[in-house]
């Protein structure tokens, strides 16, 4: 699977994914109706784009401080430059 999306600073990001399983995952989703990859459906049954502000929420309500995904990001990339 190819992804292309805009990442950091607007750089356009090309990354080749070759985990079978989440090829087929995404595959899933692409079913759904919409454009955007991540999605959720919510309780009236309609689809909901899952966006930056919605996951930063989610982590600061179930963690009770003050993180966001950059944060996680960060974190990850520490663990893996450590290893």
């Amino acid at each position: 699977m190819h992804l292309n999306f805009p990442g950091k600073g607007q750089k356009q990001q090309l990354v080749d994914v070759h985990d079978r399983r989440l090829v087929r995952l995404a595959q899933k989703y692409q079913e759904l109706p919409g454009q955007e990859l991540i999605r959720h459906l919510n309780g009236e049954g309609c689809y909901v784009t899952v966006e930056s502000g919605d996951v930063n929420a989610y982590l600061m309500e179930i963690s009770e401080e003050n993180f966001t995904a950059k944060e996680f990001r960060t974190w990850c990339a520490t663990v893996l430059t450590a290893a």
